[in-house]
């Protein structure tokens, strides 16, 4: 039990992690979305932040809720960076607050293992992407990272817990 309350502690203070919950957390508050790299709204979007409503016909339409902070395309997230920070900030409160700066953030989202990739070339976390006809700086997360609390669970944690037999 002591080590059941440890990890849930060392999860609680994890930076990163608590991004990507607080990301999850203002999609399904409706504080934010992400659209479709040619800014409509993407596959699945009940999922990224958008409402479906009636618009006539047999097809439902769909509305963004909250800020953009982003865009999915099939398996990738691509977020902007300082529009997240601003709603995971906006969603951690006051009492919580976001307990590192956007820069921090971005070398611990990297070292923890939770960007698909980053820019080696350029020795930056961020990767270009040319989103809504316009190049950006953006990071890239895997999908599942983001929406499912198991897979979110860096693939370190989850060698750790097989290491030790806590799987």
């Amino acid at each position: 039990e002591q080590a059941a309350d440890q990890r849930d502690y060392l999860h609680a203070a994890d930076p990163a992690r608590r991004y990507v919950e607080l990301i999850r957390a203002a999609m399904v508050a409706g504080e934010a979305h992400l659209n479709s790299p040619d800014g409509t709204h993407p596959e699945n979007p009940d999922r990224w932040g958008w409402t479906a409503f009636e618009g006539g016909g047999n097809v439902p339409n769909y509305r963004a809720k909250g800020d953009c902070i982003g865009w999915v395309d099939c398996d990738a997230v691509y977020l902007e960076p300082s529009a997240a920070y601003r709603v995971a900030q906006k969603m951690g409160g006051q009492n919580d607050g976001f307990p590192v700066s956007e820069r921090t953030l971005r070398k611990r989202l990297s070292e923890g293992g939770w960007l698909a990739t980053t820019d080696r070339d350029r020795g930056k976390v961020v990767v270009r992407r040319t989103l809504q006809g316009h190049r950006r700086d953006v990071l890239h997360f895997n999908a599942a990272r983001i929406m499912s609390d198991e897979s979110a669970q860096p693939a370190q944690e989850a060698q750790e817990a097989h290491d030790t037999g806590t799987e």
